[in-house]
């Protein structure tokens, strides 16, 4: 076979493999063979962008199979497309900055440290230097308990839930915590804390924190669990009819059929889309991220700024985020909710029943 015909062959391989991982996640399953699939959709997209550009180069257009490739491959790309575009910024953005500078403003830091991660001072160092209002952790045991509860000043309120198998979680606030509830929703080692907190000018505001199992094995076969957890808080975030904030790692991309049914069922907003994709994981390899970690905000809320900040020799990158609470909710946050019909209600109580 001469070496032409062995790199078309390799081409129309690699294709038809990029088609069939991006149409895996179609299958309405929560096995974790195929909620893995959720996870590298950016990457499909280059990829599959790669192969249509290489192939176009040698492509013989008088060839029926190589034009259906080609037509094949360039609706892939458009697939694709759609369900990352609202994390570009070509997308409308669907959370709304502040125009006020005397607002009423609430600075949250989250990170997964990685438990056996033992440099907590680089962690500690970015707490010093972006003096947030509050602060969550992730994947903490007693060690990272001690050894940030040491380096801590002014973080009068706290619920710690230490935990040894990945799953312990750390609350520290500047801001008065009215109550607090320390909950396992779906699994009996899982955490997840609801607390009310009060702003410096009075306005109170539910908290939620979350860090669900991911669908991997070694954790969890299944997607069930996870997808039941975040949907049981976008419940409660619906009925409230208050101001919620939902933070944590949730072991779930944004783009996600999950995530996105969250949206739908909470009516929350979503700082990042069409500010862009704030990959936190995985900090070590490069080509190899996606949004894990999560802020989701009601319309109450005006966005003043949203980071990823440098490692803390994490597999994941922490997120600040600078939010500004109106005693309203926001008109133009409000056109922009996502909203669930009866059909998506109906699939999350399935869901949250299942588990």
């Amino acid at each position: 076979m001469m070496a032409a015909e062995i790199v078309r062959l390799v081409t129309f391989v690699a294709g038809y493999l990029i088609v069939f991982f991006s149409i895996i996640p179609l299958i309405r399953s929560d096995y974790w063979l195929i909620r893995i699939f959720d996870y590298p959709r950016s990457q499909k997209f280059w990829i599959n962008a790669l192969i249509l550009g290489f192939f176009l180069f040698f492509a013989r257009f008088d060839h029926t199979h190589d034009v259906i490739f080609i037509v094949v491959l360039f609706v892939n790309q458009v697939y694709l497309l759609t369900l990352i575009w609202d994390y570009t910024p070509l997308a409308s953005r669907q959370m709304k900055k502040n125009p006020e500078e005397n607002s009423d403003t609430v600075k949250i830091f989250i990170a997964n440290v990685l438990q056996d991660n033992r440099n907590s001072g680089l962690c500690n160092g970015l707490i010093k230097q972006y003096k947030p209002d509050i602060i969550l952790l992730v994947e903490t045991d007693e060690q990272w308990r001690d050894e940030v509860e040491s380096c801590l000043d002014g973080y009068s309120y706290r619920v710690l839930q230490p935990q040894a198998n990945t799953y312990g979680m750390l609350l520290f606030s500047k801001l008065e915590i009215l109550k607090h509830s320390l909950r396992f929703l779906v699994e009996p080692d899982v955490p997840s804390i609801s607390a009310d907190l009060k702003t410096k000018q009075g306005k109170i505001f539910r908290l939620y924190c979350l860090h669900p199992k991911p669908p991997v094995p070694g954790e969890s076969e299944n997607s069930t669990e996870r997808d039941a957890e975040i949907l049981i808080v976008g419940k409660e975030a619906k009925a409230l009819k208050q101001p919620v904030i939902v933070a944590g790692d949730l072991n779930d991309v944004a783009w996600s059929f999950t995530t996105n049914l969250f949206l739908k069922v909470s009516e929350l907003l979503d700082p990042r889309i069409g500010r862009g994709f704030y990959s936190t994981y995985h900090a070590n390899y490069k080509l190899l991220r996606w949004p894990l970690d999560h802020v989701f905000c009601s319309s109450h809320f005006y966005l003043r700024q949203l980071k990823r900040l440098p490692s803390i020799d994490s597999d994941h990158f922490p997120i600040f985020i600078e939010v500004s609470l109106m005693p309203y909710e926001v008109d133009e946050n409000v056109e922009n909710k996502k909203e669930a019909d009866s059909k998506e209600h109906e699939l999350a109580e399935e869901k949250i029943e299942e588990a």
